[in-house]
């Protein structure tokens, strides 16, 4: 749309040959093992009544819509959980039992915990855990709990593997003594066995807010977890509302945002810290914690075009990678209008109902990538890219040196308006994009500033979802 030409790199083509992802899209010809762990009859600390009918509603899943057989899937609950059982059956069914390549599934429903770091590596100085059916707990000890360590070095023997990590629990006992959960209403309890107590430093918080919620991805692994760390994952009515939201959002493709049939990685995430932010809000047990509910998704970036639903899918459409709702009211317009012809100058005007920073990006109809704001006009011009509540931004100024005219290809494209309220940090993924040229790879640039966008932001008191809000704009250039 720019006389410099407007978007870089074909965006359909990258995505669909050079960024598949693993996790939950390879091809169904792959061998393929699932290993469902639910424990809510806990022996020693306060009981869960939603993690066995979690691993029900799990499996039932994976044989719908992800293409399991009954005979590929190994359940384990309750009594059969010891802290014993779990490393035997782990070993025996991830380990033992699958070969390079395969798909692995990982899926936790219960509580989760941490207990004192021995070996040096966790700068909050606790590892996080996966709470056994026998846990307990001797003074400031936690016994029989399965550490980040311990299952990351079991991951580590099938790294060769394509695994999926689902966690529905939560590791927010941050620096606590005891075995007790908060007091809360029956119909809403939380997934961690332990409450606030003792002496807290400021600097171990931090350091635990900064943390992973459990284990860490890899190229060939995705985690999934019910929640950011320092924060509670929940359970209502005998179900885990993590779980619920996943399954809801891919199998009956409540996540899929634009209606194209498919789910995608960054569609899922969206739809649950949707669902769960709105719930947290509106439960006072949740809401006067103050803490949030965000479930987390850690995979590369690439992950965010690739589809949970059908499997095997990559998405060819911009916004299966980049999701989200436009509660600050972005508004986005092209003049003197959407559709123009070849030569003709044009302008872009921008609103939004709450201060921010504002992307501008342009994808024309060949499916190149050009970032039109921020750029290095702007900047030699001492223009930034701030966005006040109400004020239109017409871009670019009149008068200014910087003018864009409609230009090769011809058809349909799609303008997206992102503003962040949170002053996000993108590093060098926009600074390398100033120069108004496409970009050399748009399905890099679009999945890695997905990815951005999708972290946890910690500049408040608490971890949440970053605020941001998008806004697009169907084109048309005709000769």
């Amino acid at each position: 749309m720019m006389s410099a030409r407007t978007l870089a790199a074909t965006f359909t083509l990258a995505l669909a040959t050079g960024l598949a992802s693993p996790a939950l899209s390879t091809p169904a010809a792959a061998a393929q093992t699932a290993l469902l762990i639910g424990i809510g009859a806990y022996e020693n600390i306060s009981q869960l009544s939603g993690p066995v009918n979690d691993v029900r509603r799990m499996k039932d899943f994976l044989i719908a819509h992800l293409g399991f057989r009954e005979n590929e899937i190994t359940t384990i609950t309750d009594g059969q959980a010891t802290y014993r059982g779990l490393q035997q059956t782990m070993q025996q069914v991830l380990v033992d039992g699958t070969s390079p390549g395969d798909r692995v599934l990982v899926y936790y429903s219960g509580h989760g915990g941490q207990v004192p770091d021995h070996d040096g590596d966790e700068d909050d100085q606790l590892d996080e855990t996966l709470v056994s059916v026998d846990a307990y707990a001797d003074r400031d000890e936690g016994h029989n709990q399965f550490t980040d360590d311990e299952f990351g070095a079991l991951l580590g023997q099938i790294e060769d593997r394509i695994v999926t990590v689902i966690i529905d629990a939560c590791h927010s006992g941050t620096i606590t003594r005891g075995m007790s959960a908060p007091r809360t209403m029956a119909q809403a309890v939380p997934r961690t066995p332990i409450r606030f107590a003792g002496t807290v430093t400021r600097g171990a918080v931090e350091a635990h807010r900064a943390e992973e919620s459990y284990i860490r991805s890899t190229p060939n692994r995705h985690v999934w977890s019910a929640a950011a760390a320092f924060q509670y994952s929940w359970e209502s009515g005998g179900l885990g509302l993590f779980t619920t939201y996943f399954i809801e959002g891919a199998g009956e493709r409540l996540a899929d945002a634009n209606n194209n049939g498919m789910v995608s990685n960054a569609e899922l995430i969206d739809y649950a810290r949707g669902k769960a932010e709105a719930w947290c809000s509106q439960t006072p047990v949740c809401a006067n914690l103050n803490l949030g509910f965000t479930p987390v998704l850690e995979a590369p970036s690439d992950a965010m075009a690739n589809a949970i639903v059908p499997v095997g899918q990559t998405s060819e459409d911009p916004t299966d990678v980049i999701v989200q709702s436009n509660d600050a009211g972005v508004t986005i317009d092209v003049l003197p209008s959407s559709s123009v012809n070849l030569g003709e100058n044009i302008w872009f005007r921008v609103s939004s109902q709450r201060p921010g920073w504002l992307v501008l990006l342009d994808i024309n109809a060949d499916g190149e990538v050009t970032q039109l704001i921020p750029n290095d006009i702007m900047t030699e011009e001492g223009i930034n890219h701030r966005i006040e509540p109400g004020q239109h931004v017409t871009i670019p100024e009149i008068p200014s040196p910087l003018q864009f005219t409609a230009s090769e290809p011809v058809g349909e494209g799609t303008l997206m308006a992102i503003v962040t309220e949170d002053n996000v940090d993108l590093g060098q993924l926009v600074e390398a994009s100033r120069n108004l040229r496409p970009t050399n790879d748009a399905g890099t640039y679009l999945t890695q500033l997905a990815q951005s966008l999708l972290d946890i932001w910690q500049g408040g008191d608490n971890n949440r979802e970053l605020n941001w809000s998008l806004a697009t704009l169907k084109y048309r250039i005709s000769r």
